[in-house]
């Protein structure tokens, strides 16, 4: 038995006694007929199932009404709720989403643009420490939650991760650590703006507060994962090495500190402070729970999209640079400010 034809839209208009471009402004919500005509068209659309036409309405208006993202990683769950937000965002605009994932490889990350390119997107956001070579690109472009190298002259949309790391540095300070330590990614120094730009914040809100601290001793590198974290921080303090605080730059090598230091017999928050960033949805579940630095992932997907929107549609034509606010969330991983 073979599969009923699809109904077309000139059917639909017969059916529902209106024009074909009366069809057109119900779907598009574009006014001009009565609240008795977007009815019967609406429930009729809804009795046989029509959907418009998408291949022929973008050959019609030129738009394939599809947003390219390129994303790193999608087993991270900051870039999954990016993910998440910005479909949300782009379906209620009528946009299809397409996801590239990089694996962080720059000739994987370079294939996936010119692969969406190829599919015609109108606009791609753009989540990458590579640069973009934007002469090729020829569509909107905003990057979101970091800049690129040489990207300064593309729109984008990030978190203030400067203030984000002061904040991490004076909660620290007032939990009472005078030798805290940093956890950092080594593949993320030197390039990658938001975790240089933590690094910066750290290190301006312990010189504001005149404590001595420097790169070279008080960094401990390892991958930022639980797992890599936890290994590296227990045997950083097997060698010797001593700290009363640590602020991770990712949540993920903080949840991997918290468990190092339990292996080693080490109390959190009584002998070493711990604080994140990120707020991944675990941190308020380790034991203790972990104080973080939140960043706004609603905002930053739903600024990134609108802006993308707004020149797709050519409301916006100028670079624009967005910086979201983060915020400090108090759990049991910092000791409380003294008086």
């Amino acid at each position: 038995m073979q599969d009923k034809a699809p109904i077309s839209l000139k059917e639909l208009a017969k059916m529902a006694n209106v024009s074909t471009a009366t069809i057109s402004r119900v779907l598009n919500d574009n006014g001009r007929f009565s609240e008795e005509t977007r009815h019967r068209v609406l429930t009729l659309i809804k009795e046989t199932g029509y959907a418009p036409n998408v291949a022929a309405k973008a050959l019609r208006t030129k738009n394939a009404y599809a947003v390219g993202l390129v994303i790193p990683e999608v087993v991270n769950q900051f870039f999954a709720r990016i993910i998440d937000s910005l479909g949300r965002v782009f379906f209620d605009s009528n946009y299809s989403l397409f996801v590239c994932c990089t694996d962080e490889d720059q000739d994987k990350n370079n294939a996936m643009v010119a692969n969406l390119l190829g599919k015609g997107v109108d606009g791609l956001v753009y989540i990458s420490r590579y640069p973009l070579r934007t002469g090729d690109v020829g569509v909107p472009v905003v990057c979101l939650d970091r800049v690129p190298p040489g990207g300064e002259h593309l729109s984008s949309i990030v978190s203030d991760n400067r203030h984000g790391g002061r904040l991490a540095a004076e909660t620290l300070l007032a939990g009472g650590s005078r030798n805290p330590v940093i956890l950092c990614d080594p593949i993320d120094l030197g390039g990658l703006s938001t975790i240089e730009n933590r690094l910066a914040g750290f290190e301006e809100g312990l010189r504001a507060a005149g404590v001595a601290w420097s790169r070279r001793t008080g960094m401990i590198k390892t991958p930022m994962t639980v797992g890599a974290a936890r290994e590296r921080i227990a045997n950083a303090v097997r060698a010797g090495k001593r700290f009363d605080g640590i602020f991770s730059t990712l949540d993920a090598g903080a949840l991997g500190a918290l468990l190092g230091l339990e292996d080693i017999g080490v109390r959190v928050p009584d002998e070493v402070n711990v604080i994140g960033f990120d707020d991944v949805p675990l941190a308020e579940f380790s034991r203790p729970a972990l104080t973080t630095i939140r960043q706004d992932v609603s905002a930053l997907a739903l600024n990134g999209a609108k802006l993308l929107l707004a020149r797709m549609e050519k409301k916006i034509h100028d670079r624009r640079h967005e910086v979201v606010p983060v915020t400090l969330v108090r759990r049991g991983s910092v000791r409380a400010p003294s008086d």
